[in-house]
């Protein structure tokens, strides 16, 4: 195994396709997550908020704004909150009007991030977000599995590699577990990376924010659930030789699993937000994660015997 290891691991590093490769896959990757980062900048949000309808506001409203208040005011039933038009607030401050409206204590001028509300005073508001917004955004991490194991699995049936190490004498065993063993750790190396860049290009200041133990439970939480998926994958690139079918069938499963969250659940995705609300307090951080591991360990030895099973089963030429 540790020879097959050695040798796989040579023939990447050495390879200017798997090189290429990777740095395209990176780059969708972090198109994926800029997409899912464009939507979720902080919403400047201006507010009264009274708990209940408050005739006394009403007319401080009408008698600031005119009969038509209404068309730049309104009550929210369920928050129990007056949201004021944005536009209508700024040019009435440039005027210098409503000061005695902008002075209420229940006056609440701030930005919104799902669902926190920070006053105008704090800093790194889009850094707040990220620290959950980008460790949740799986998507593009998953489309990068799809595609790394079809290449990296698929490759090996075009090229016969797993023909030829049987050739020489190399049990599947071993040939199986030597290339898992690399892409386990290719795959771990650009998990780490992509959610390093995720944060450098989209929230550079986030380390600031939180620190080193925050972003290190995130990372771990992320890197489990990261090889899950890296693992789950993998068994269709093994058992359909063509890469295309094999990123189609990957491909459907995934979205079986991600458009029916409501409906087919699994267990990763509930650890994985549980973990995720952990990481800034650390307080159960530990019984979210170890189940995750638990997981990870546990799809990899399944896609592993059934690969082992596979090429003893299949006819190599």
């Amino acid at each position: 195994m540790i020879k097959v290891f050695r040798s796989e691991l040579y023939a990447m590093v050495h390879s200017r396709v798997a090189w290429v490769f990777m740095a395209l896959m990176m780059l969708l990757s972090m198109a994926a997550v800029s997409v899912g980062a464009k939507y979720h900048h902080p919403a400047e949000r201006v507010y009264f908020v009274t708990g209940a309808r408050d005739t006394e506001l009403e007319r401080s409203l009408e008698q600031a704004m005119g009969p038509d208040w209404g068309q730049f005011a309104g009550y929210n039933e369920r928050t129990g909150e007056y949201q004021m038009n944005l536009d209508k607030y700024k040019l009435m401050k440039d005027l210098g009007q409503g000061s005695y409206l902008f002075g209420r204590s229940d006056f609440l001028h701030c930005y919104e991030i799902y669902p926190e509300r920070y006053p105008l005073e704090t800093q790194d508001l889009f850094e707040g977000w990220a620290v959950t917004g980008i460790f949740s955004d799986l998507g593009g991490s998953i489309y990068f599995w799809m595609f790394f194991a079809a290449f990296f699995f698929g490759r090996a049936h075009t090229r016969r590699g797993y023909a030829a190490g049987i050739l020489c004498g190399a049990k599947r065993r071993d040939l199986v577990l030597g290339r898992i063993l690399v892409y386990v750790l290719v795959g771990a190396l650009l998990s780490v990376l992509q959610t390093f860049l995720s944060f450098v290009l989209f929230a550079p200041r986030v380390h600031e924010v939180y620190g080193t133990a925050v972003m290190a439970r995130g990372f771990a939480a992320r890197l489990a659930t990261d090889l899950f998926f890296c693992g789950l994958v993998m068994v269709f690139s093994v058992l359909i030789c063509r890469p295309v079918l094999s990123f189609v069938a990957s491909f459907g499963v995934v979205v079986l699993f991600f458009s029916n969250r409501a409906v087919i659940q699994l267990p990763v995705f509930q650890l994985y937000e549980k973990a995720l609300d952990c990481i800034v307090t650390g307080e159960g951080f530990g019984s979210a994660c170890l189940p995750l591991v638990a997981w990870m360990a546990a799809v990899f030895a399944v896609t592993g015997i059934a690969s082992v099973l596979y090429i003893g089963r299949a006819e190599l030429k």
